[in-house]
């Protein structure tokens, strides 16, 4: 996990498109806490929507019934139950491109005061990838939110599991007891964090790495980090990873 933190670098939009150009590998990204509505959706270069296979918006204060208001040529919406009574800071869902055999993992995907999570199993040939994405509500309670994600980790598989989102458990804090009970919980299951630099700043707040990309497979990730989007003050998170699509991607000008 130490080489594997020590390697996330932070990129601008513009930067990033020039460095994953060159690559052929597949996408996997989060815009953390950017909420999928049509104005944030356009303020995102249409470059990386065309780069990214999938993307996980979290606290996207939408509810499955009004999911088809927020649709993007090309991709097939995921949306999870948001938590009753609450008008924001709940909902996750995942945007899946048409080009990839998707389907929800019902059992690991589910709604409650402590955690949201929403998961996809994608078939690509013979090789299968999960993709998760999960919100911890800080109203919740922490230990229980750590309860039911080392469940829902326990009954995933072994392998290619990709699991993005706000956990709102900085993990620059290495002596606090939410940071020891998170990494307890994944690292305990094989899973290993790729994200090293902040993800959240804020006028007047300390910059936190409370977003992240937790893998057991990280000798797949080619690259990860983060992306300066400024739509939020949470950063846009990324991973190029191998199996997610075919070895071709295409160039792209900005």
């Amino acid at each position: 996990p130490v080489l594997v933190l020590s390697s996330s670098p932070s990129f601008s939009a513009g930067s990033f498109l020039g460095a994953s150009s060159t690559l052929t590998s597949g996408l996997v990204t989060t815009d953390s806490r950017h909420r999928a509505t049509p104005t944030t959706v356009s303020t995102i270069p249409s470059s990386l929507w065309i780069l990214t296979p999938v993307s996980t918006p979290t606290e996207t204060n939408t509810s499955v019934d009004e999911s088809a208001v927020y649709n993007l040529p090309g991709y097939t919406p995921y949306y999870q139950e948001v938590i009753e009574g609450k008008s924001k800071g709940t909902g996750v869902c995942l945007y899946v491109s048409n080009s990839l055999n998707a389907v929800i993992n019902q059992t690991a995907s589910s709604t409650s005061e402590n955690l949201e999570t929403l998961f996809v199993t994608i078939n690509k040939g013979n090789e299968l990838s999960t993709v998760g994405v999960v919100y911890r509500p800080p109203s919740g309670v922490l230990g229980d939110a750590i309860s039911e994600l080392n469940e829902i980790i326990a009954h995933l598989p072994k392998k290619s599991v990709h699991i993005i989102g706000d956990f709102n458990i900085d993990l620059h804090r290495d002596n606090s007891r939410e940071t020891q009970l998170l990494e307890d919980c994944t690292l305990a299951l094989g899973m290993y964090p790729l994200i090293s630099t902040h993800t959240h700043e804020k006028p007047g707040c300390k910059k936190s790495c409370i977003d992240n990309i937790f893998t057991n497979s990280p000798e797949h990730t080619t690259l990860s980090g983060t992306l300066g989007l400024h739509i939020s003050h949470h950063m846009a998170l990324f991973q190029i990873c191998e199996g997610i699509l075919p070895h071709c991607m295409p160039k792209c000008t900005h």
